[in-house]
C-alpha cells in the first residue's frame, strides 16, 4: 500500500492547550515528522503530546530558531488527538506536523503504542504475546525541574541508563526484537512521578 503523505496540522502555535488533529474515524494516522520555526524575537516553550505520549515538556525553542524531528513514526487510532501549546503569549512560532492515514481494521492494525508514568520500583512496561515485537521508538519525558535517571532491560538485560535533565526528553528511534514472551521493565530514579514513557511497537509478520 502507499501511503499518501500529508499535513496533519499546520498553523501558528496556540497559547492555551489545544487538539489541532483528531484522527478521523475508521481510521489510523502515522505521526511522521514534526516541524516548529519560532519566527519571533524572544524564546518560546513548547508542549507537544502526540496520541498521548507527552513528547515536549518546556521544550525551549531559541528565538529565531527552528526544530525539526523527520523520524516520529508515532501511530495513532481513531478519536487519539495531537494537543500542543506555547506558554508565551504573542508568539509566532509556525508549527506542523506531517503523516499518513489509512483504514483501520482492527485485526490489520500492526501496532502498540503504551505511555504512563515510569515508577521508582522495576515495572514491566510491555510484555511481548501473540508472537515477536519491534520496538520501533522509545520515549522518556521528565516532568519536572529535578535531574532524573531512567533505567530499561530487556528480558532482563540492561538496555538503557540514561540521566535526563530538568524537563528534558529522551527520544530513541529503533528497531530492537521482543521476542514472544519478552518483557520491557522501566525503572525512575529522583523525584517520585517526574518521568513518563512512551513505546511504539510492530507486529513481526511471518
Amino acid at each position: 500500500m502507499t501511503d499518501i503523505i500529508k499535513n496533519l496540522s499546520s498553523r501558528i502555535m496556540p497559547t492555551a492547550d489545544t487538539t489541532v488533529y483528531t484522527v478521523p474515524s475508521s481510521k489510523y494516522a502515522v505521526v511522521k515528522s514534526l516541524t516548529m520555526s519560532n519566527n519571533s524575537a524572544t524564546a518560546q516553550t513548547i508542549n507537544v503530546t502526540i496520541g498521548g505520549i507527552r513528547l515536549m515538556i518546556n521544550y525551549v525553542v531559541p528565538a529565531k530558531d527552528s526544530l525539526v524531528i523527520n523520524d516520529l513514526d508515532i501511530p495513532m487510532i481513531q478519536g487519539e488527538t495531537i494537543q500542543v501549546r506555547s506558554t508565551e503569549a504573542g508568539n509566532n512560532t509556525a508549527m506542523s506536523f506531517v503523516g499518513f492515514e489509512r483504514d483501520y481494521v482492527a485485526s490489520e492494525y500492526p501496532y502498540v503504542k503504551l505511555n504512563g508514568l515510569v515508577q521508582a520500583t522495576a515495572t514491566t512496561l510491555f510484555t511481548a504475546s501473540g508472537g515477536d515485537w519491534i520496538l520501533k521508538r522509545l520515549i522518556i519525558t521528565c516532568l519536572s525541574g529535578n535531574v532524573m535517571k531512567f533505567y530499561t532491560s530487556i528480558s532482563a538485560v540492561s538496555f538503557i541508563d540514561y540521566q535526563l535533565n530538568p524537563w528534558d526528553t529522551l527520544y530513541v528511534p529503533l528497531q530492537r526484537l521482543v521476542g514472544n514472551g519478552t518483557s520491557i521493565l522501566g525503572t525512575a530514579v529522583g523525584l517520585n512521578n517526574s518521568l513518563t514513557y512512551g513505546l511504539v511497537l510492530e507486529k513481526v509478520v511471518t
